[in-house]
């Protein structure tokens, strides 16, 4: 009688069998610890972000408890991927230190 071993899996299986279960522990309301932890912010600010309305609307209360579902919270931070923009022809303006480093320098040049 011959026992058969497994053929053992390539590394990207493996690393795709590992996320798949990883992806099944996730729950699928998050808490604002959990938000935080993703976001790797502190839990009072996360806090004050759903009390200010920052995550409306997929943020909800469950008695007097913020909750979130994974699949709106991946939208939200989705969006806020999509929204946050940045001009490449419009340069931050310097500060007052930064412009008059530069005038001395071209003081002492000219």
């Amino acid at each position: 009688m011959s026992t058969q071993q497994p053929e053992p899996v390539g590394p990207l299986i493996q690393a795709f069998l590992n996320e798949l279960k990883a992806a099944n522990t996730k729950p699928a309301t998050l808490t604002p610890d959990d938000l935080a932890y993703e976001l790797k912010l502190n839990p009072k600010t996360v806090e004050e972000m759903l009390r200010t309305g920052t995550f409306h609307p997929y943020a909800f209360k469950a008695g007097r408890y913020w909750r979130i579902s994974r699949h709106d919270f991946e939208k939200w931070l989705e969006e806020q991927h999509t929204t946050t923009t940045v001009d490449p022809y419009r340069l931050p303006p310097r500060s007052t230190r930064s412009q008059a480093r530069l005038n001395q320098s071209a003081r002492k040049t000219a």
